[in-house]
């Protein structure tokens, strides 16, 4: 793990730690954890019993630690059971090794490989706090938190070349159909270009991430869909409701439209590559 704002110390000997890894592409297991069996929002909307099924056994098989060490009680927002909160806030030992963090920020979040991972390089960004969205944080947290992501896609950038940065953010009313999976906030970081500006959306365009997370409340979307293609501006749009949308583009685009779900094409080794390659050179995130 690189922590930010100190210099790497190990970080590549704990994190290539691989003798639990899990050969070809079934799931994880692991005795030792408690597992979590609550099913996110996109396996109820997958078009095939299939990829429902594939999506419920991941879950049950995706583990969180038996303890968890409680943040301090500046952390306010915090679920026991969900994955984010816990590679946030459990120590590395406690997670397997594609959850534990490339990267850490203790008062902002964390980056892990992402499981699906269509190219090495590919990383999943949360903040510390559990809420469904980027533009949910709080005024306080956000600005820090998108420090965080900036900082990472510029390490990733360094390594892999130029990146494309998406998020399906949730909705704040679980009763609606929605594009992303889990209920906390997360950007995705995946190295390359796949014309997202293609798919046609009805985009409103901002500067940077900070304006597009300090849009006024009633001048938002319920659920929203955001990118952000290499040196181009951020594109904002409502949530059309399909399960992992962008993804399963990127996917079509790569010419393997099915790889579009983790749960089936989880990629482990474009993500040992990720850790591996990130976790090699002395961090250039820290202030």
């Amino acid at each position: 793990m690189v922590a930010l704002g100190a210099n790497r110390a190990g970080g590549s000997g704990r994190l290539d730690r691989t003798g639990d890894v899990i050969p070809g592409n079934s799931p994880a297991r692991c005795s030792s954890f408690h597992v979590s069996r609550t099913l996110p929002e996109c396996a109820l909307l997958d078009e095939t019993p299939a990829c429902h099924t594939s999506r419920q056994q991941m879950l049950a098989d995706r583990v969180r630690p038996t303890s968890m060490a409680r943040p301090p009680h500046r952390w306010p927002a915090v679920d026991d059971d969900c994955l984010f909160c816990a590679v946030n806030h459990a120590s590395d030992e406690a997670l397997e090794w594609y959850d534990r963090p490339i990267f850490r920020d203790p008062e902002a979040g964390v980056a892990i490989a992402a499981l699906g991972s269509f190219v090495p390089g590919y990383v999943l960004v949360a903040p510390a706090w559990h809420l469904s969205s980027v533009q949910g944080l709080p005024t306080g947290v956000v600005s820090g938190f998108i420090d965080f992501l900036t900082r990472v896609v510029d390490q990733v950038e360094t390594a892999f070349g130029p990146c494309t940065v998406f998020e399906h953010g949730s909705c704040r009313s679980s009763e609606r159909r929605r594009s992303a999976c889990l209920t906390h906030a997360h950007a995705h970081v995946i190295p390359g270009r796949y014309s997202l500006g293609s798919l046609g959306l009805p985009v409103r365009v901002f500067d940077d991430f900070a304006t597009f997370a300090a849009l006024p409340v009633q001048d938002r979307f319920d659920g929203y869909l955001m990118y952000r293609e290499p040196d181009g501006p951020v594109c904002y749009a409502e949530d059309l409701g399909v399960s992992q949308y962008f993804r399963r583009h990127i996917a079509a685009t790569l010419g393997a439209a099915d790889d579009w779900d983790y749960a089936v094409f989880p990629h482990w080794d474009n993500m040992r590559l990720s850790i591996r390659e990130l976790t090699s050179t002395p961090t250039r995130i820290g202030i």
